[in-house]
């Protein structure tokens, strides 16, 4: 190594190997160390390794990611709840598109008066009717029975078969307040929790329709088939049960009837 020399102006020792090196040098040219810090690209990081490699516990390294987590968490949420209020509206979107487009198709079949005659029309009218429930929410089922009943379609009695039958038909929470479905098919069709309030339901079919906890108050259902059909939870407050047929009718504790009827004298099975 060689002697240590006087530092000029110009020049400095380095404090590793004790070589004069140029004054402004930040790195020795002998040894090859650093004189001054050196630029760093990770230097965050290597400061807070540093603080790491202290006393710091593994809680106070935790700590330091809770705030970056609740923020990913929060904005996964908020990205989470934006798409499925879009996938609400486009669903939305679509439910109505497809009621209307049934408005469309139905009046176009009335206008052509090929229901009344054409039973290929009727049976067309019919498979259409029942897909177009399945894909509507509970208050659209309600407007096209609607539509239905006002256009007398669904309607019957012991002469007159129904335009459309709705035998199967899905209608579960349908919105039918005080509907004419007097002499309707609604045998097998899934009512449960339907809101059939004053409807009239005279001479209807509804053998083995599923009409577990519908509100039936006030509802007309004198000479109505309801052989076999699910009563759990029904309300049938003031309902007109004359001459209804009720064998084999499925009802439980929470089954409401009518002041002084008796369900099991009627043919009706109570269930456990």
């Amino acid at each position: 190594m060689a002697e240590d020399t006087q530092p000029t102006e110009e020049t400095k020792p380095c404090p590793m190997c004790r070589e004069e090196i140029d004054a402004l040098a930040t790195k020795c040219k002998h040894c090859g160390e650093f004189i001054a810090p050196r630029p760093r690209l990770f230097g965050w990081w290597q400061a807070s390794w540093a603080e790491i490699r202290g006393d710091k516990t593994l809680w106070d390294f935790l700590s330091l990611l809770i705030v970056p987590i609740m923020l990913f968490g929060i904005g996964f949420w908020f990205n989470r709840a934006q798409s499925d209020r879009q996938d609400r509206i486009e669903l939305d979107r679509g439910r109505e598109a497809a009621l209307q487009n049934y408005y469309d198709e139905m009046t176009e079949l009335l206008l052509q008066r090929e229901l009344g005659t054409s039973e290929s029309a009727q049976d067309i009218a019919r498979a259409r009717t029942l897909a177009v429930l399945r894909s509507l929410d509970a208050e659209r089922r309600g407007m096209l029975v609607g539509f239905l009943d006002e256009a007398g379609l669904i309607q019957g009695d012991s002469t007159i078969t129904p335009v459309i039958r709705l035998d199967g038909a899905d209608l579960r929470g349908a919105y039918l307040f005080r509907v004419d479905l007097s002499g309707a098919n609604l045998s097998e069709a899934n009512l449960s929790r339907a809101f059939l309030v004053g409807a009239d339901l005279r001479w209807a079919a509804l053998g083995w329709a599923d009409l577990r906890w519908a509100d039936l108050r006030l509802a007309a259902l004198n000479g109505a088939d309801l052989q076999g059909a699910w009563l759990i939870g029904a309300d049938l407050t003031g309902a007109d049960l004359r001459t209804a047929d009720l064998g084999e009718a499925k009802y439980n504790d929470q089954t409401r009837w009518p002041d002084d009827f008796d369900p099991q004298a009627h043919g009706a099975i109570k269930q456990d």
